[in-house]
């Protein structure tokens, strides 16, 4: 195998773990603040909470509730870059 396609491979593990810790952060994250993730404007908006975790920044604190902004305060949010520097 080429590097070039090793290191898509590894892309790909890293991509992979990614998703897998955006899902646990969002499970903990929904378990800490009770499932109170959305700001009560977002909730009338039908905001989807999910969207917080995979959307940009801006948006997260948008329409997140105050408990969700000091959870993230406190445990981070990371992007892929971040992510995937932390697993280089």
């Amino acid at each position: 195998m080429s590097i070039v396609g090793r290191a898509f491979d590894r892309w790909r593990e890293v991509r992979d773990e990614f998703e897998l810790y955006r899902m646990a952060q969002f499970e903990a994250a929904e378990h800490a603040t009770r499932g109170n993730l959305l700001s009560a404007e977002a909730r009338a908006r039908g905001i989807d909470a999910w969207s917080l975790f995979i959307g940009p920044h801006a948006r997260a604190q948008r329409w997140a509730s105050e408990e969700l902004r000091e959870w993230w305060r406190e445990h981070g949010r990371l992007t892929f870059a971040e992510f995937e520097e932390q697993a280089a």
